[in-house]
This record gives structure tokens, sequence and C-alpha cells, in this order.
């Protein structure tokens, strides 16, 4: 995952975002990516849990990852003390 713009900007799919609980989102990926013997947390891992669980939602849904395909609206929030990411169902 890759949150710059410009010449490093690098996308896959067409994917749309949202973050609901934002906090508790961001505490839960921390928590997960502490590392005790290091005594700090991995961004790294936590942004690569997240973009794995991009990248299994989006071939559930879509079947292959295309440019300037149909897009797909996902959320990441909370389910208990578990991080989860949804595809958004548009009616």
């Amino acid at each position: 995952m890759n949150l710059s713009t410009g010449q490093d900007e690098w996308l896959l799919g067409d994917i749309r975002l949202r973050i609901r609980h934002d906090a508790s989102v961001c505490i839960a990926l921390a928590k997960d990516g502490y590392l005790r013997e290091l005594g700090a947390r991995s961004l790294s891992g936590a942004a690569k849990k997240v973009e794995d669980m991009l990248v299994g939602v989006y071939l559930e849904e879509s079947g292959e990852i295309v440019e300037r395909g149909k897009g797909l609206d996902v959320v990441l929030s909370m389910d208990g003390d578990e991080v989860v990411l949804m595809p958004l169902h548009k009616s």
C-alpha cells in the first residue's frame, strides 16, 4: 500500500477504501504488529496485513485485478476485537 501521489503512486485495481472506527482499527493493527523482542511496532507489517485483505476481497469480488474496472468500495472496520474488510454493495 502506497499513500503517496505523483510518480511514486501505485494503484491496485480501482479500490476505494473507507475506514470506520479508525482509532480502533489503528490501535488493533498496532497491537497486532507489536514485536516484543524488538520492543517496537511494525507499521509495514500492519500495512501488509491490510494490503493482503484488500487483495483477497478484490479477487473474491472481481475475479481479477484490472485497472479502470468497475471499481470496488470497501470498508475497513472492527468486528469485536478483529479488524475486518468488507465490500460495500451498492443497490
